[in-house]
C-alpha cells in the first residue's frame, strides 16, 4: 500500500498540521470538502514518505504558515458540519 502524509493548510489562520503516515485520506478529504462548503478556506496536500515530517514542517514555515497545536482537519469535523446543517 502507498503510504503518505496528509498536510492540511488553513489559509485564513495561516496554520498547517501534518497527519500520518497513512494509506487512506478519504475521511480527511471529506472533512476538507465539508469545511470548504461551510466557508472555511482549507486545503490539503499529500506528499509521499520521501518527504520527512521535518521537511514538510520547514516547507509550511517557508510558505508563511505556523504549525497548529491541534489538527487543522479531523474526520469528525465532516460529521459535525453535517449535524449543524441538519439542525
Amino acid at each position: 500500500m502507498h503510504r503518505f502524509w496528509f498536510v492540511a493548510f488553513d489559509d485564513d489562520n495561516k496554520t498547517f498540521s501534518i497527519e500520518g503516515p497513512m494509506t487512506n485520506d478519504q475521511p480527511w478529504n471529506a472533512a476538507v470538502c465539508r469545511l470548504t462548503e461551510a466557508g472555511r478556506n482549507i486545503r490539503c496536500e499529500t506528499p509521499d514518505l520521501h518527504s520527512s515530517r521535518e521537511q514538510i514542517q520547514k516547507y509550511g514555515v517557508r510558505m508563511g504558515y505556523t504549525e497548529a497545536a491541534n489538527p487543522v482537519v479531523t474526520p469528525s469535523m465532516a460529521e459535525m458540519i453535517d449535524n449543524q446543517v441538519r439542525h
